[in-house]
């Protein structure tokens, strides 16, 4: 498996996305719809 750091580097880069995306396109966060396509 991934070493720790590297799993938690690998969950941050996902989160960052996610709230990049969120921030450009001025939406809200809906959990059950997913991350918004970027």
């Amino acid at each position: 498996g991934l070493k720790r750091t590297e799993a938690l580097t690998i969950l941050a880069r996902k989160l960052a996305r996610i709230a990049f995306a969120l921030m450009q396109k001025q939406v809200d966060y809906n959990p059950k719809q997913g991350a918004p396509l970027t």
